[in-house]
């Protein structure tokens, strides 16, 4: 009996110890939504509570999805994590269960695509009222959050009705939620966004072999990088062509409403660079409320096309930001260059404040060294003129040199750019 006890007591001091550490450490999710998304949550939370649970959810769905994408990963994120509170119906009693919820929050929300999909499928699969009362609820607490910056909640039980009035259960249940965020506000905190400058390289991961080389770049780039609060590295996988969903990058909340200066160094085909801006970067910069996006992509073609990658940006980017980018008009050397003493990568510029794509002088490159992979390839560049005009990567045959500089007789073949077509062997 003795032993009991003291095996009691210990677990006990244990279980204790561990509720304090995991109650003394807020849990920082986002909380509150965005102003300028309030009447986005306001058009959701009508025809949410217009609804006919028992009704087909398809249309509902579809539609709740179109709005769910207006959202900034601030007010998605807090829909979310109140989202899950509800559905999953969390114990206040459990810090560990709530901290869990508003980790996955996080982690589901940095790709919006991913909340987005959660909510959506649980409204068609879910044939229960569950998933259609918890998004009503999540939404008018989040209101309120934001009506009372003291947490000092006072639920009107009017303010949600059950469609169905059946024993008015959506009300009851709102009120039930109020009561558990009154229980657990003391361990809630939201998470800091503070407008700060994130340096992300992403790393290549095709083929697998390589890696390594590609990380190894990426710790390059970021050294490069000047006045970032934050930089890592991030993987990334083969862009298609044909991509679908928007889907956004996973960007620290600390740099929301900042700046993003984006790397990436790995292989690269000239037709994923539409995809990519359009459907990524574009989305990103609008979730994450971002003033400026400088990218840099360091692999071979990705402005092959580089008139087309101006226009686009010209005509989506919305007004507030600004988009700049780098990149290759061929196949290039990549980070590689800093080895070779000189650059053969033929870059140029395009961006939401370039009137028109910038391209390099001429006298960068004419008669310069071009590497062995880039044979037959080509760059436009800009003569002394301001004309526009293409040299090539071509073998042309050169004088050997001497000692002191003396021109032999013999002649050896090497890759210049020239302008023009590549002389006949």
């Amino acid at each position: 009996m003795k032993v009991f006890r003291i095996l009691l007591f210990l677990f006990l001091g244990a279980w204790l110890s561990l509720s304090k550490n995991v109650q003394g450490q807020p849990i920082t999710c986002q909380l509150t939504p965005d102003q300028e998304d309030l009447p986005i949550l306001a058009s959701m939370f009508q025809e949410l509570s217009q609804t006919d649970p028992t009704s087909s959810r398809r249309a509902l769905s579809q539609s709740l999805k179109t709005q769910m994408q207006k959202l900034s990963r601030k007010s998605l994120e807090a829909l979310f994590f109140h989202y899950l509170l509800i559905r999953d119906k969390a114990n206040p009693l459990n810090p560990t269960h709530i901290n869990q919820t508003c980790d996955r929050a996080k982690e589901y929300s940095a790709p919006q695509v991913s909340a987005v999909f959660v909510v959506t499928d649980d409204i068609v699969r879910n044939l229960s009222p569950l998933p259609i009362h918890s998004l009503i609820i999540a939404i008018r607490s989040m209101q309120e959050r934001l009506e009372d910056e003291n947490n000092d909640f006072s639920p009107d039980p009017n303010i949600c009705n059950d469609p169905t009035n059946n024993l008015d259960q959506l009300g009851k249940a709102y009120l039930r939620f109020t009561f558990f965020l009154e229980q657990i506000s003391e361990r809630l905190r939201p998470e800091e966004t503070r407008g700060q400058t994130c340096c992300i390289c992403q790393v290549g991961t095709t083929p697998k072999w390589q890696r390594a080389l590609f990380r190894t770049g990426c710790n390059m780039w970021l050294s490069e990088q000047h006045a970032c609060d934050i930089s890592l590295q991030q993987p990334v996988p083969f862009i298609s062509e044909g991509l679908g969903e928007d889907f956004t990058l996973d960007i620290p909340m600390a740099c929301y409403g900042g700046q993003l200066k984006l790397g990436y160094v790995g292989h690269w085909d000239s037709a994923q660079t539409d995809p990519f801006l359009s459907k990524t970067l574009i989305p990103t910069a609008k979730y994450y409320k971002l003033s400026n996006i400088q990218y840099d992509n360091t692999a071979c073609s990705a402005l092959e096309n580089a008139e087309n990658i101006q226009h686009l940006l010209q005509t989506h980017t919305p007004e507030n930001m600004t988009i700049d980018m780098i990149g290759n008009q061929c196949i290039s050397y990549g980070m590689w260059d800093r080895f070779l003493g000189y650059s053969p990568n033929f870059r140029c510029r395009v961006g939401t404040d370039c009137e028109a794509t910038q391209y390099p002088l001429c006298s960068q490159y004419k008669e310069e060294p071009c590497g062995y992979f880039q044979k037959d390839q080509h760059g436009i560049c800009l003569t002394d003129l301001g004309d526009y005009t293409a040299l090539t990567c071509c073998k042309i045959k050169i004088p050997h040199l001497r000692m002191f500089g003396e021109n032999d007789t013999g002649l050896h073949e090497e890759l210049r750019w020239i302008q023009g077509a590549c002389p006949s062997p």
